[in-house]
């Protein structure tokens, strides 16, 4: 929610993803899982999708929470 971009524990910027998913990630034909948090905006999910696409990753994979139940239930 706060802007921030990781790939596993590493901080990345946006300008840097797309060179750094084809490094480590579109030369050995991975499937990648995006995991967002909930206040992102909409627009930078579709962003960051499409620095995976230009990275040339066709698999990808979107990461839900799973709702939490009501314990009283």
């Amino acid at each position: 929610k706060d802007g921030r971009i990781f790939l596993d524990e590493y901080q990345v910027s946006m300008d840097e993803l797309e060179d750094h998913l084809k490094r480590l990630v579109a030369g050995q034909k991975k499937q990648l899982f995006l995991r967002a948090d909930k206040e992102v905006p909409y627009g930078t999910v579709v962003q960051v999708m499409g620095e995976i696409k230009a990275a040339g990753i066709d698999k990808l994979g979107i990461v839900a929470e799973e709702p939490k139940q009501d314990k009283n239930k």
